[in-house]
């Protein structure tokens, strides 16, 4: 009993100097001189860091001990870690107690992107090619239901709800044209799922056996329909809301029409139709060139893994780091590249892959502290606050979809283990 306190105790200690650290250390001093240090010795000239950058090295140790002690609380409340770390984000972020400023959230995205690498590279881990070989079907049959009913139900809802909050004119029937873009788009965002989360609840409960894979296998597929449908949605939108513009300019006075019409738009050309043409074939490059950089990241650290095999730690955080860094640079897919290495070095190359896997197991914990308590500090508790009733009733409606949609798919595929049709949805 005694050695759990003076830990919490300790852990406690050091939360409190990074509050200080993240809160305070960072106001410069009255008078403080802020313009750039020049050097005219060897070193040649440089600069102070941006405030920010230097806070967000204070935050992130914040964000890694008190998400580790939120995440204890709420254990012993019978909670998921996960719940804890997101409310630790909502808690200190910008929109709170401000103990994280907003322009420290963005230093924070590349920790976060290291995050996703991990993550998604130990999501295709656990997909093995047995097991979909076996239940493609339900895998496939699923996410399609899935994503189709939840995206119908929140462009329905949305139709009725953009008016409403005023983001969008007032106009129900028949909506207009941007309400109807908008309302795809946030639909569309609504069809996601968390792969990050079901890892980390497959972690935390070491959970395992046909359920888990089918609800990770499940997932992984969504999100990569959501890549291929995003892609598509958002292209169109943007062309919609282009034409809506075009059909604004058409009703004022000639000259004022052309003054605000933008250059190099010819006359009588139909944005949505050319939206349409222009994202087929950079879609389908961007989808292949991840699955084959992924394959090549695979391979890579597949061959380091059996040839070499030290210092795995390091190497798998470099390596995720460089699979988002090259993903963002290339306009690739971070999710799609990091889960094809992990599902080929997982199948293909499983024996000398096991140790890094268990490395990936020994990083789980501070990832996923950051990870979800990033993703709370993002959360405008203002903007909620206004809006809650909405974000309830989407809420509401996005579960009953998903239960509508997989109890339907379950019952046009081969019988499903009862643990499975029970919870499978949640």
């Amino acid at each position: 009993m005694r050695r759990p306190l003076i830990r919490y105790g300790v852990a406690l200690a050091a939360l409190v100097v990074f509050v200080w650290a993240a809160r305070y250390a960072m106001i410069p001093a009255p008078g403080a001189d802020r313009s750039p240090l020049v050097s005219g010795s060897a070193e040649g000239r440089f600069t102070l860091p941006a405030p920010g950058l230097m806070g967000a090295g204070a935050s992130l140790g914040l964000l890694l001990l008190g998400g580790w002690l939120a995440g204890r609380v709420a254990a012993c409340l019978g909670l998921a870690k996960v719940t804890g770390y997101l409310i630790l984000g909502l808690v200190i972020g910008p929109h709170a107690l401000g103990l994280v400023a907003q322009d420290q959230i963005g230093y924070l995205t590349l920790i976060n992107d290291l995050a996703v690498s991990l993550i998604a590279l130990t999501a295709g881990a656990e997909i093995r090619a047995e097991f979909l070989r076996q239940s493609w079907r339900q895998v496939l049959l699923t996410a399609l239901g899935v994503v189709s009913l939840v995206a119908l139900a929140s462009f329905l809802l949305m139709l009725f709800a953009l008016p409403a909050m005023g983001v969008t004119p007032a106009r129900l029937f028949p909506p207009g044209l941007l309400t109807v873009a908008l309302a795809a788009v946030v639909a569309t965002i609504a069809t996601s799922n968390s792969p990050a989360i079901v890892i980390a609840l497959i972690a935390e409960l070491r959970a395992s056996g046909p359920m888990t894979r089918l609800a990770l296998s499940v997932t992984v597929c969504k999100d990569m329909l959501l890549v291929v449908l995003f892609s598509i949605v958002l292209t169109l939108a943007a062309a919609a809301i282009d034409r809506s513009a075009a059909a604004d300019q058409e009703a004022r006075p000639a000259s004022v029409a052309a003054a605000a019409s933008p250059a190099g738009t010819p006359s009588g050309a139909d944005p949505i139709h050319e939206g349409a043409q222009g994202v087929a074939l950079p879609l389908l490059g961007r989808l292949l060139g991840s699955i084959v950089m992924g394959a090549f990241v695979g391979l890579l650290m597949a061959a380091y893994m059996h040839w070499i095999g030290a210092h795995v730690p390091i190497v798998l955080v470099f390596a995720c780091l460089g699979i988002a860094l090259t993903s963002e640079a290339l306009h690739l897919e971070t999710l799609l590249v990091a889960v094809t290495a992990g599902m080929l070095m997982a199948n293909a190359f499983e024996e000398s892959s096991e140790a890094l896997f268990e490395s990936v197991e020994d990083l789980s914990l501070p990832v996923y502290c950051v990870f979800f308590a990033v993703a709370g500090l993002r959360v405008d508790l203002g903007a909620l606050g206004s809006i809650w009733h909405w974000a309830l009733l989407a809420v509401g409606i996005r579960l009953a979809a998903v239960w509508v949609a997989v109890r339907a798919a379950f019952a046009l595929t081969s019988p499903i283990p009862a643990p499975a049709r029970r919870w499978l949805w949640t």
